[in-house]
């Protein structure tokens, strides 16, 4: 049951309504009808502004007391918010919680702060102009019957205060709820210095209407709140962008699990497309088909697309971190998110992924700072689940400026296309045999029909023209023979997989960049990389790159189609290194590496060993030149050292001294 009392504002799908309360005859608050907020929705556009990052500012008054008081220790439910900055005895408030659908096998993760029903939160609020205040209520109870929690906003400054809006919730246990509540806001009146919400047992038997608190929460007043805890989702204060202001740009990341560069768009000489979605936004805006990963597995890649920077730069590296967690000195040191950048500029961000490696279901896993993350684990028929997801995340956020991530599963293994895509790529090959396996391009065109339902979705809303898409993929799938070989370590053989070589087959990614009016529609022979994507973003957004992100910003060759110098390229695994620069390519094997791919069998022995291709006449990397070149070797052998060691020391010498 929800009850709401005063002016406040409902945010449902398509538009921004405005709810107005008025009381009825026997003094209960009722609504009207609803009007919209606006008469053209799409020309709002809101500045939003996070009031748990100011929770250092905030008072809480907690039942118990701060040292006292607790979260219920539910790793299930509940995770800790790497980012917070609030003190010490706050942060254990300020979580992930975590809910999930069994039927959509999806887990939805969120930033919150969790307090004790009967606690009162004071937050101060730096002038309001029109502002609203929009959150999500959820009360959550650890056993026992469901039980009604009153939720009380009031506000102070100026010589004036008043309440601004009452709502009850029912409480439920999390492993029940299959949805979060729908977001509700208030007005926050100009004059108002000092937000305070409550929360409290309503009274027993009745509805709360316009007065004190009941109880405040204490037992025999109306019942005993223990076991009781309010979820207060994200709560932000959201202000129309002043008509002289630059509102910036959305962006819509989508990144394709195990997408190799050279089966779509120009990239692709050998056979029919299979992709006509991609190839024509690939039209619309900039690509690189020298696109390339710095690593060859999803949490590697899907980190250092976010972070802008490799992942040794930031003290990240995923086998280092499997016997230690060792997240608190990763977090301690701010690590650069574009989320959490964003995030702080105002934005609203969201994850729709396939991807394990999220928190909690990995050891140790990252948490990768989404406002929400909604994350899948099914195989490539999760597509329609998560693609509903952003598309419904945009449409409840299209007046404000947001940052989703899509990340499509497909064509990852298992290669398994439904019928309607499988007869589509024989119809479109005939006879042809690429390289690559005809299921796998199946999934590609699985793939590419959910890439169309995305921008159509934006195109329905009228923020194509506003929102800069971005379409690459973590890392790329072995598909040559030549490069087949087995690694005892990771147990796997390369062949139809990805991890455990560092060949162009796993490197080798779509990068492109679209918004028609803005970016150009061009193609460069220059060498991309993820570490790139994001200084290039917070470029075109008109924000700040952080130094320590060891990425370059593409914007001057998007935009004014300005040449880029030519750049080398670095990626790693555990036990390899890969460079490359001037049409050379070098792979180096510490001892610890335990592969010997059929291409490299006369120069893979044990110890540190090396191969050299020339790319630029070698695409295919089949024929090794390290014993041609012994001065490329001698020069790029130098390189990766310095590379390693740059990265290492920009790190904080986090992790094995290379």
């Amino acid at each position: 049951m929800l009850i709401c009392e005063r002016k406040y504002v409902l945010f449902v799908p398509c538009v921004l309504y405005v709810l107005c309360l008025f009381p009825a005859a026997d003094g209960r608050a009722e609504p009207t009808a609803v009007q919209p907020a606006s008469t053209s929705g799409k020309d709002v556009r809101v500045r939003t502004v996070h009031l748990l990052d100011r929770l250092a500012r905030a008072t809480l008054d907690i039942p118990g007391g701060l040292k006292k008081a607790s979260v219920p220790a539910d790793g299930k439910h509940y995770q800790p918010y790497w980012f917070s900055a609030a003190h010490a005895d706050q942060k254990k408030f300020h979580r992930r919680v975590i809910l999930n659908y069994p039927d959509e096998a999806l887990r939805d993760m969120r930033e919150a702060l969790v307090v004790p029903v009967g606690t009162r939160v004071v937050f101060p609020v730096d002038g309001s102009d029109g502002d609203t205040l929009a959150a999500v209520h959820l009360v959550a109870h650890s056993g026992g019957k469901a039980r009604s929690v009153t939720w009380r906003y009031s506000c102070a400054g100026g010589g004036e205060s008043a309440e601004i809006g009452v709502l009850e919730t029912e409480s439920a246990g999390l492993d029940k709820v299959r949805q979060w509540p729908e977001e509700t806001g208030f007005q926050i009146p100009a004059w108002c210095r000092e937000l305070t919400v409550e929360t409290y047992l309503t009274a027993a038997g009745k509805s709360r209407t316009a007065g004190g608190p009941v109880g405040a929460g204490k037992p025999g007043a109306a019942g005993d709140a223990r076991g009781l805890h309010a979820v207060w989702q994200d709560p932000r204060l959201q202000r129309p962008f002043a008509a002289i202001e630059n509102s910036g740009y959305n962006v819509l990341m989508i990144v394709v699990d195990a997408l190799r560069s050279d089966v779509v768009g120009v990239h692709n000489t050998e056979f029919p497309s299979v992709s006509p979605v991609i190839d024509a936004l690939e039209k619309t805006g900039t690509t690189f088909p020298q696109g390339f990963a710095n690593g060859n597995t999803t949490l590697l890649s899907m980190n250092t697309i976010l972070l802008g920077a490799h992942p040794r730069a930031m003290g990240f590296l995923t086998l280092y971190w499997a016997g230690q967690d060792r997240r608190p000195n990763f977090y301690e040191a701010r690590p650069t998110y574009v989320t959490r950048i964003l995030h702080e500029a105002g934005y609203v961000t969201f994850g729709a992924t396939h991807n394990h490696l999220y928190f909690p279901g990995y050891k140790f896993g990252a948490d990768p700072a989404f406002d929400v993350l909604q994350d899948s684990g099914r195989e490539s028929t999760d597509h329609p689940i998560l693609v509903r997801r952003a598309l419904e995340f945009m449409v409840a956020n299209r007046n404000r400026r947001f940052f989703a991530q899509v990340n499509l599963i497909a064509p990852h293994q298992p290669y398994a296309p439904p019928k309607e895509c499988a007869d589509f790529v024989k119809s479109v090959l005939g006879d042809r045999r690429p390289l690559v396996d005809l299921r796998y391009l199946g999934e590609v065109c699985w793939v590419d029909r959910h890439v169309d339902l995305l921008l159509k979705g934006l195109a329905d809303l009228s923020l194509d023209r506003e929102t800069i898409i971005v379409l690459t993929a973590d890392h790329g799938e072995v598909m040559d023979i030549a490069h087949d070989c087995y690694s005892a370590r990771d147990q796997h053989r390369s062949f139809h997989l990805h991890g455990v070589t560092l060949y162009d087959e796993e490197l080798n990614v779509p990068i492109l960049f679209s918004l028609p009016g803005l970016i150009k529609g061009q193609v460069s022979d220059v060498v991309a990389e993820h570490v790139d994507i994001v200084p290039t973003l917070l470029d075109l957004v008109g924000l700040p790159v952080d130094p320590r992100m060891t990425g370059r910003s593409l914007r001057p060759f998007l935009v004014e189609g300005t040449s880029l110098p030519e750049d080398g390229a670095y990626a790693e695994r555990w036990t390899t290194r890969t460079y490359r620069e001037g049409g050379f390519k070098m792979l180096l094997h510490t001892a610890k590496d335990d592969i010997c791919p059929t291409v490299a069998s006369k120069v893979c022995r044990d110890g540190e060993w090396l191969e050299l291709y020339h790319v630029a006449q070698d695409p295919r990397e089949r024929h090794e030149v390290s014993r041609q070149h012994p001065d490329k070797v001698k020069e790029f052998r130098e390189k990766i050292r310095h590379w390693r060691q740059f990265l290492w020391e920009k790190g904080g010498k986090v992790g094995p001294n290379p």
